[in-house]
């Protein structure tokens, strides 16, 4: 109770004090209980409904307590009568007092409720002269209630009813709402959603209108900015090169188109985007693929993420099409967004590089055994003379009298064995000349050596090239195609006897070891003059060569086949001269 609760309940409180003393004490006649009425009112304007009701309940009792200190004993009469009168008057005051005080109630907690509200409230007469004005009119608009309590509203807002013409004319009680653009103090135009109501004096005349409003400026931004985004994705959806399918997967294995654009329609050969509208895409994919999409599908509606998966699709006429899905969520639950990109002709391209490395491993091989046909020749040439010297020794030792058969005998073995070694010489030959797929294997790379250093024994042995190996494997085995190892390690080893032709020191170091737990590497190193800077980062590029005369597919060739194996090559210069080749497959 602040300080003028407490002024009226001390004055309420004297005030009964005297009516009780007047009351009962001295000889008027007149209801003098009535003037607790007087009291009534006071605490009515000073405390709730509930003292009210006490207060009133108070002043009767005392009434009571007077009229039976001064009257008892008397016969009924007019004291009775007054008494009668005093009550009631008191009643009904305590009553309309506690109705007022709960009204007053109600009207200050609805006036707070419209003070602090987040729209706006504006109240004005029939002139349009702003009467009242809530915080939320001041912070959207700008202006303190000082500041616009008095001024025109269409004046002050610079209002624009949007559907055009003037505002309109409300009867009381009468109601409308619309939308409307007004000014804000800082000059920004605002769209509001308003509400007016129109209100009534005390003898029912129209008296102005109340207005509450809402800001739409946000919500309309939004929404013009999702319409610009919708448009945006409309004109990418239809216009993009990439196959687009907006999908509904309604169970495991059906996946229907509910849209798509242009590109998907040629894509599948539909002839039109209509036609692909409730068109089962999965059935358009191969078996193994339907698997697979499904699981994607599966997974992105689990947890949002973009999956992408190699496909298999037929077109409606039946042509079958390496695609790429891409498989995204949708904006609605159980939507889809898939693009496919066609990729049937950089497949075909890459199957045509393919067969082209392959015939050019195969043309490398010619022509490393183009290179070594001296090599080869003489590797021949020497079984067969010693085949020859062998015959005549036998013939020699058969026309002795008595012919000497052990002596045929051991020279028929060395035949036998000399045989034996160009029949070798030729196998060997004839595997690197066959242009067959590769057959992978578990090869021991320390044979793959020997057998190299065997196929270059005669270049070897011409360039007076000093042969030193370090191999420590134990049981360490890849898994090759023996043709290809061989035609790498032939071309490596080959292109290092070249290089040392016109060395003084000419020394070719072989060392296989291993590397790591799952490594194997060979490391080749020569005496010649190593690679040239100015061109070392491009050998291994096509037709580059470190040799004049060099065709430049032997480093290119031979990285292809090791990356096609899980291996690495590697070129470097040694720090004493010469040049290091270093060749690393993983364990099988």
């Amino acid at each position: 109770m602040d300080r003028t609760g407490a002024f009226r309940a001390a004055t309420a409180l004297c005030l009964g004090a005297v009516i009780l003393v007047v009351n009962t004490v001295t000889p008027l006649h007149d209801a003098v209980a009535v003037l607790y009425v007087l009291v009534v009112l006071v605490i009515a304007d000073a405390c709730g409904s509930r003292t009210i009701l006490m207060t009133g309940a108070i002043c009767a009792g005392l009434s009571i307590a007077s009229f039976v200190i001064k009257h008892h004993g008397e016969a009924f009469g007019g004291a009775d009568i007054r008494l009668a009168v005093s009550l009631v008057a008191i009643g009904v005051a305590t009553t309309m007092s506690r109705r007022a005080r709960l009204a007053r109630a109600a009207l200050s907690e609805q006036a707070t409720w419209l003070a602090i509200m987040h729209d706006t409230v504006i109240i004005r007469d029939h002139n349009g002269v702003i009467l009242d004005w809530n915080e939320g009119a001041a912070r959207l608009y700008g202006w303190t209630r000082a500041d616009a309590i008095g001024q025109r509203e269409r004046a002050l807002l610079q209002t624009d009813y949007r559907a055009g013409g003037d505002p309109p004319s409300l009867l009381p009680g009468e109601r409308w709402s619309g939308e409307i653009t007004r000014i804000r103090r800082d000059g920004r135009p605002i769209v509001l959603s308003s509400r007016w109501l129109g209100r009534v004096d005390e003898d029912g005349r129209s008296a102005g209108i109340i207005e509450i409003s809402a800001d739409l400026t946000e919500q309309r931004r939004a929404q013009q900015a999702r319409a610009r985004s919708e448009k945006r994705y409309a004109a990418i959806f239809a216009g993009a090169g990439v196959a687009i399918f907006e999908v509904v997967a309604d169970d495991y294995a059906t996946i229907f188109i509910r849209e798509a654009n242009g590109a998907a329609a040629r894509l599948l050969d539909a002839g039109d985007v209509a036609t692909l509208a409730g068109m089962d895409l999965a059935g358009h994919l191969s078996l193994d693929d339907r698997v697979a999409l499904s699981q994607a599908r599966l997974r992105v509606s689990a947890g949002g993420e973009t999956v992408e998966l190699p496909a298999h699709l037929c077109t409606c006429n039946d042509d079958w099409r390496d695609v790429i899905l891409t498989l995204s969520a949708g904006a609605e639950a159980g939507v889809l967004l898939i693009t496919a990109l066609d990729v049937t002709e950089r497949t075909r391209a890459l199957q045509r590089i393919e067969r082209m490395q392959t015939d050019l491993a195969h043309a490398a091989r010619i022509s490393a055994l183009g290179q070594m046909t001296a090599t080869i020749a003489h590797e021949i040439n020497q079984p067969l003379q010693a085949a020859v010297t062998f015959a005549r020794s036998g013939q020699r030792w058969l026309a002795r009298t008595p012919a000497d058969l052990g002596e045929v005998a051991h020279c028929l073995d060395r035949i036998v064995r000399t045989g034996e070694r160009a029949g070798e010489v030729i196998a060997r030959v004839r595997a690197m000349s066959r242009n067959e797929p590769p057959m992978m294997t578990v090869l021991d790379p320390g044979d793959l050596v020997q057998e190299a250093l065997e196929m270059l024994s005669g270049e070897l042995r011409r360039n007076v090239i000093r042969v030193r190996t370090d191999i420590a494997l134990g049981h360490a085995a890849i898994m090759a195609d023996r043709v290809q190892m061989q035609q790498v390690l032939v071309n490596v080893m080959l292109n290092a006897v070249q290089a040392m032709t016109a060395a003084p020191d000419r020394e070719l170091a072989l060392t296989l070891q291993t590397r790591g737990d799952d490594g194997i590497v060979l490391i080749i190193d020569d005496t010649g003059p190593g690679f040239d800077p100015d061109t070392r980062a491009q050998m291994f590029a096509p037709f580059i060569s470190a040799r004049p005369g060099g065709v430049g597919i032997g480093l290119s060739l031979s990285r292809s086949i090791m990356v096609a194996h899980g291996g690495q090559i590697a070129i470097d210069n040694r720090d004493e001269g010469g040049a290091r080749v270093s060749l690393v497959w993983p364990r099988s």
